[in-house]
């Protein structure tokens, strides 16, 4: 299993991390889970993987570049 897919599969694990990162209880030393807002459907996601865009590439990926390519041609 890739790494993405346990994300996918376990937000609310990581959305607990985030929360007692938030309240100042960090999780374990270094507890690197970012709150994220996918560039391809909007939502909130949550992620230990810092280069990540979408909540997850094989739903949202294709969507995200389509969005961001008419963008760039529009410029």
């Amino acid at each position: 299993m890739w790494n993405c897919d346990w994300e996918y599969q376990h937000q609310d694990v990581l959305k607990n991390c985030y929360e007692r990162k938030m309240a100042g209880r960090p999780y374990g030393k270094n507890d690197p889970v970012r709150k994220i807002i996918c560039e391809g459907c909007g939502c909130v996601f949550y992620t230990r993987i810092w280069s990540k865009k979408y909540c997850y590439y094989k739903k949202c990926g294709n969507t995200g570049y389509k969005k961001q390519l008419i963008q760039r041609r529009l410029a």
